[in-house]
C-alpha cells in the first residue's frame, strides 16, 4: 500500500528518519556512550538512573533471549561487540557482591565497587562463528 505524497510531506517535515541504517546508526551512538563510561568508570554497570543505563538493561535482556534461543532485537555481532567491551551478561552475583562490600564499609564512609572480572560473561560464540546483521 503506498502512503500519500502529503502524508510523506508531512513525515519528512517532522523529521521523519526513512533510512533502515537509522537503527543501526542509534545502536553505535549508545554503544559509543558505554565505551566511553567505561573508559572513565570502569566495568559495564552503570546505574540504570545514568543515560546509558537503561539501554544497556535492554541490551542484557536481548542478549539472554538469545542465548536461550529466544526472538530477540540484538545480533550475534552486536552481542560480539559488548562481550569485548567486557559487558556482563549476568550480573545478579556482582550485585549481590556490591551489596556485601557496601554494607561492609558502610562505617567507613566510602562505597566499594566490584573489580571488572567479578562475573565471566556468558556469550557463547566462539572466535569462528559467524554473526548476522
Amino acid at each position: 500500500r503506498n502512503m500519500s505524497q502529503d502524508l510523506i510531506e508531512r513525515l519528512n517535515a517532522m523529521g521523519f528518519e526513512w533510512s533502515i541504517a537509522f537503527k543501526e546508526d542509534v545502536w553505535m551512538s549508545k554503544f559509543e556512550m558505554l565505551k566511553e563510561y567505561v573508559a572513565k568508570n570502569g566495568p559495564c554497570l552503570p546505574p540504570r538512573k545514568h543515560e546509558i543505563g537503561h539501554w544497556v538493561r535492554d541490551q542484557r535482556y536481548h542478549g539472554y533471549r538469545r542465548l536461550r534461543g529466544e526472538h530477540a532485537k540484538i545480533t550475534d555481532a552486536r552481542m560480539r561487540k559488548l562481550h569485548d567491551l567486557g559487558f556482563k551478561w549476568d550480573v545478579s552475583k556482582i550485585r549481590k557482591d556490591v551489596s556485601k562490600i557496601r554494607e561492609k564499609d558502610a562505617g567507613k564512609g566510602r562505597e566499594g565497587t566490584p573489580s571488572s572480572g567479578a562475573a565471566p560473561a556468558l556469550v557463547p560464540l566462539s572466535a569462528g562463528e559467524g554473526g548476522t546483521d
